[in-house]
């Protein structure tokens, strides 16, 4: 489940990836994660995971705080 501050979304493994970026990109204060594994495809930047692990990188540049 995906909270943001206006509405909860249910996303399934058709949509996750591309909602949670879109959440990521748009996030401008603060981004909390806790995951139980996390990986990073070093020669794949083109999956779901890496994708993801960019955005948050994006995020952390454009100076919004990730822990």
């Amino acid at each position: 489940m995906l909270a943001t501050s206006e509405y909860y979304q249910i996303l399934t493994s058709d949509n996750y990836s591309n909602a949670l970026i879109r959440v990521i990109d748009n996030t401008r204060k603060s981004i909390d994660i806790m995951m139980f594994d996390w990986k990073w495809y070093k020669g794949d930047f083109s999956c779901a995971v890496s994708l993801i692990n960019q955005a948050i990188m994006r995020a952390h540049r454009r100076g919004v705080k990730v822990r």
